[in-house]
């Protein structure tokens, strides 16, 4: 049986204090000598592993138990929404419609004889619409070890043929990629129509006289605030998997177009994070590494769109000094919801860090939730983050909820087209969905020193 996120905790609070154990060794030996041991440093390594592997084992956990919540909620949300041009006012989706259809479900994917009684074409019409949404959200980021592009046929193992033999079953196994979960951190806004959010930045102060006494003279008009627009455009993905129709109709596992379109939803997700965080390309989402060092000043746009980044306070490294200092350049008002973003490496070097009171700076949560947190401030795994390097940016103190904003339209289009080919079947699909910074002085960043 799998462990609980409670256990896992627990092995967390026995790792950390192994580590604490060695890297203390660790620290007397570079006071002592000038360096450490290579012993001592394969013993931090291996705690530090160990530290990174828990965590990394209940982030995955819960994340699961969060993408399961929100799909059931958003499948039944739609489900029961009101419907398109009023029709009959709200669905609602009586018991036994449900079985009705679970009864269509099963004898379609089992590849058996539909019973017309079972078939309800306006439940599957709503359907189609939480369908949809499921392929947007999906489960969690899982792999991608068929090329997409590539033709799945029965006669290619890797491009489908495994399923068709008979005697293969069971479980799949898949490979698992990393990625930020910005969808979780930043605000997420979804528009119907056209092709780009807008907003207004109003950010400078109306004008006073200041204070004067009964009688006295009023100067005339004072200054009158600026208002400033932003605009995020929706930008497109796209992909086209292939399959045989041999393939469809003879394989023996059951929803593999749900399965490939899931696919394609998970990678889709993946690369927009990676947008999120560091795209530039004038087709892509733009991410908040991407704009230049500054502190944002409310007097002209050009002036507001830069992100203040704080020293390191070390060559090539990091110091305990260098985040407290970017803990103190954001403002109070962002603090009650900020949190640290980097990837497994920079987190591995933070875990090392004490402050001058020979205390830890991070650590590990022991209750169930067994979040992180350095200084106080809960650590979010970002592996689209660069790695610790001379003036690199490995660390982001945000409240990314304030600070960036994406924006979706319509979730994920797929066109079905077994026409085209004769014997091939094409799943042509796209996404709209844009990204872009909206409060820049609710981001701050951690740049190393050269």
């Amino acid at each position: 049986m799998a462990p609980t996120a409670e256990q896992i905790a627990n092995d967390v609070k026995v790792a950390f204090e192994q580590f604490k154990e060695h890297n203390d060794q660790r620290l007397a030996e570079l006071e002592k000598g000038g360096a450490a041991s290579p012993e001592t440093l394969a013993a931090v390594k291996r705690a530090n592993d160990d530290i990174t592997r828990l965590q990394t084992a209940v982030d995955d956990l819960k994340a699961k138990q969060e993408q399961d919540r929100l799909l059931v909620e958003q499948m039944e949300n739609r489900l029961n929404r009101p419907r398109a041009g009023g029709g009959n006012g709200t669905l609602k989706i009586a018991d036994d419609r449900r079985e009705r259809y679970a009864a269509f479900q099963s004898s379609v994917q089992g590849k058996g004889e539909v019973d017309p009684a079972h078939v309800d074409l306006e439940f599957i019409g709503t359907y189609i619409d939480a369908f949809q949404d499921y392929v947007k959200r999906g489960p969690r980021a899982a792999a991608d070890h068929l090329r997409l592009l590539n033709e799945m046929s029965v006669g290619s193992d890797p491009g489908g043929g495994y399923w068709v033999d008979p005697d293969t079953s069971g479980r799949i196994v898949e490979f698992i990629h990393e990625t930020t979960p910005m969808r979780r951190l930043a605000a997420v806004t979804t528009i119907d129509a056209g092709d780009a959010l807008e907003g207004e930045y109003d950010l400078q102060e109306a004008g006073t006289g200041g204070w004067v006494g009964e009688g006295g003279s009023r100067p005339g008009n004072t200054d009158t605030p600026e208002i400033w627009g932003w605009r995020i455009p929706t930008r497109e993905q796209y992909a086209e998997p292939r399959t045989t129709q041999r393939f469809l109709d003879q394989t023996r596992r059951s929803g593999v177009e749900s399965w490939l379109i899931g696919k394609m939803g998970r990678r889709f997700a993946r690369d927009e994070n990676t947008g999120f965080v560091s795209g530039n390309a004038p087709t892509r989402p733009r991410g908040f590494l991407t704009y230049a060092a500054g502190t944002p000043a409310a007097t002209a746009p050009a002036a507001y769109t830069v992100i203040e980044q704080v020293n390191s306070g070390a060559a090539a490294g990091l110091t305990a000094d260098g985040l407290i200092d970017i803990v103190y350049a954001l403002k109070p008002g962002y603090r009650n919801n900020a949190r640290w973003g980097g990837n497994r490496s920079t987190e591995a070097e933070v875990r090392k860090l004490k402050d001058g009171q020979g205390q830890y700076i991070w650590q590990p949560d022991f209750t169930e939730r067994a979040a992180a947190r350095l200084l106080g401030f809960p650590w979010e795994d970002m592996p689209d983050m660069p790695a610790i390097a001379s003036g690199a940016e490995p660390v982001a103190f945000a409240d990314f909820q304030q600070g960036y904003q994406i924006v979706d339209q319509g979730g994920i289009r797929v066109l079905r087209d077994d026409l085209t080919l004769k014997g091939k079947v094409k799943f042509y699909t796209t996404k709209y969905v844009g990204g872009d910074v909206v409060d820049f002085d609710a981001i701050k960043l951690l740049t190393i020193s050269a």
